[in-house]
């Protein structure tokens, strides 16, 4: 009995795994490392929002309201009062 070949089916060659043999590991980083990296990027993503946004990180607040009695506001039914500010 003679065996048959499937010629297209074949292929003649060698793989070669390059990480085998030629990947060099390198010491891992410590934890100190890692926080100080996820610090300075946090400070430069906020130093970038900034100048994004044009404004401080610290939330500005109106410190006090328009008086009743200028131009602007109004008084409602139940006897509050709407500025415009």
């Amino acid at each position: 009995m003679r065996l048959r070949v499937n010629n297209d089916a074949t292929k003649v060659g060698y793989e070669i795994s390059f990480t085998r043999y030629f990947y060099k590991s390198q010491p891992l980083r410590t934890l100190a490392q890692i926080s100080a990296d996820i610090l300075a990027v946090e400070k430069e993503a906020v130093g970038l929002l900034d100048g994004l946004l044009m404004t401080d990180t610290a939330p500005r607040r109106r410190t006090s309201s328009p008086p009743a009695s200028q131009p602007g506001s109004r008084r409602t039914r139940r006897g509050s009062v709407l500025h415009r500010w």
